[in-house]
């Protein structure tokens, strides 16, 4: 990951990179905050995929720090990366900042009631990913809105629609 950083910010910072995808690699958190600086650059990121990559809670902090930076960004994908309650707070608390985002992957992680509770609190994305997160029952949400259904009334419509 730092070589990979280092060849970014040679070649002007990745500000053309559109689209990244490093999954499967095992970067680690480190390996997250050595490419975070460079990812703050991408003014045209869309699409950001680090699927299963030891991200976890420290990782998706560091990364949440530069996610505002990221105005193009349109698709997160961070499944399978032991990201927790803790680090699903740090994502929500910059999801504002994201207007572009429609998706957010973060299946196969540690996000129990506390995560749901705060991407649920921040008008997350439009396409939610939480399958296969320990504890995800819908009577974590409020009678007004379960984000379960939500989310599935999007997929539905969006298959609908094309």
């Amino acid at each position: 990951a730092a070589r990979l950083a280092k060849v970014l910010g040679e070649v002007g910072g990745g500000s053309a990179l559109a689209c990244f995808a490093l999954s499967y690699n095992q970067i680690g958190a480190k390996g997250v905050g050595r490419l975070a600086g460079v990812l703050g650059k991408c003014k045209l990121l869309a699409r950001l995929d680090l699927d299963n990559n030891r991200v976890g809670n420290e990782g998706a902090g560091k990364l949440a720090v530069v996610l505002g930076g990221c105005k193009a960004l349109t698709h997160l994908q961070l499944g399978t990366n032991t990201i927790g309650d803790e680090g699903a707070g740090r994502l929500a608390a910059t999801l504002g900042d994201c207007k572009a985002l429609t998706h957010l992957g973060l299946s196969c992680n540690e996000i129990r009631e506390e995560g749901v509770r705060a991407l649920k609190q921040c008008k997350a994305p439009a396409h939610l990913d939480l399958s296969y997160n320990p504890g995800i029952r819908s009577d974590v949400f409020d009678a007004d809105l379960d984000l379960a259904t939500a989310v599935q009334r999007d997929i539905v419509a969006a298959e609908r629609d094309a």
